[in-house]
């Protein structure tokens, strides 16, 4: 359901799906050289890049817990089942 909601066009969902190979590509390396600091960033960014997809991807109350959490210091979090409802 979510990847029918994409409100993008072909231009812009192709450079959103190429930031986000990329940034798979820099958890790996983040990942590889134990290096925690850059992979919190990139699931940050990737997060921030994810919801543009559709308004679908997230909704106030996940909002809500990950400000929550960032403010409680949180650096990362990965939100799963996304897109009408999840859990973090």
């Amino acid at each position: 359901e979510i990847h029918n909601s994409i409100d993008l066009g072909r231009t812009e969902r192709a450079s959103k799906m190429g930031e986000t190979v990329r940034l798979a590509s820099e958890m790996l390396q983040a990942l590889t050289d134990e290096n925690l600091n850059d992979f919190d960033a990139n699931i940050n960014e990737n997060w921030t890049i994810k919801k543009q997809y559709s308004p679908k991807i997230s909704d106030d109350s996940l909002d809500k817990q990950m400000q929550f959490r960032r403010y409680a210091g949180t650096s990362s979090a990965k939100i799963r089942r996304d897109g009408g409802g999840g859990w973090i």
